[in-house]
């Protein structure tokens, strides 16, 4: 998992492995995302916080 802010975007990449088990064959899946923060423009360093966001996803 990979997150990145550069003023009010977020960008996060994400790839998980599921190893295979018995008859289930191997997988695997992605997830890019960029998202554009309308308030606020500075994110918590932890907590819960409700705001308002444009999201837009891939993968």
């Amino acid at each position: 998992m990979f997150t990145h802010f550069q003023a009010r975007n977020e960008f996060d990449v994400d790839a998980v492995y599921q190893a295979g088990i018995e008859d289930r064959p191997a997988s695997g899946r992605y997830d890019v995302s960029w998202q554009y923060r309308l308030s606020p423009a500075n994110r918590p360093d932890w907590g819960m916080l409700l705001d308002y966001s444009g999201f837009i996803s891939s993968g």
